[in-house]
């Protein structure tokens, strides 16, 4: 997932129950993630497609922001979690 953020590309998650790390207070993944519910696993290619460039772009953004606050390095992945 790391790897992911620190080439700004956009995560998909395709789950209902995975808890993403850090408060929502810390980090809003929904500017960042695509979720995709588990029930339209199927529907995943025409999601993507649905992403328009201008969302693409803001979300590529997000991917680079967090990661750069939050997870380049231990320190910053520790601060996260603590804070």
């Amino acid at each position: 997932f790391t790897e992911i953020l620190s080439a700004g590309a956009i995560p998909v998650v395709i789950a209902d129950d995975w808890v993403l790390p850090f408060r929502p207070e810390l980090v809003d993944w929904k500017e960042c993630v695509v979720f995709v519910p588990e029930r339209n696993t199927l529907k995943t290619v025409e999601v993507l497609k649905g992403i328009g460039e201008e969302e693409t772009c803001r979300r590529h953004k997000a991917c680079w922001n967090i990661y750069e606050r939050w997870l380049d390095g231990a320190e910053r992945e520790v601060e996260g979690l603590i804070e």
